[in-house]
């Protein structure tokens, strides 16, 4: 059976949201405490299919 690559691009609107423990480690912007990312939309731009070589 032939083997399929689908490839899809596209852009995200999203949100993030980061809690630091405290202004120093929040500067840095590295290891936050708690990490939420919100998905507000999805589009797909272009979808590609090809065989596996």
């Amino acid at each position: 059976m032939t083997r399929i690559i689908k490839t899809t691009q596209g852009t995200a609107a999203f949100v993030q949201t980061e809690e630091f423990a405290d202004e120093a480690d929040a500067e840095v912007g590295e290891k936050p405490e708690v990490s939420k990312v919100n998905i507000n939309e999805i589009k797909i731009e272009n979808i590609k299919w090809k065989q596996k070589q």
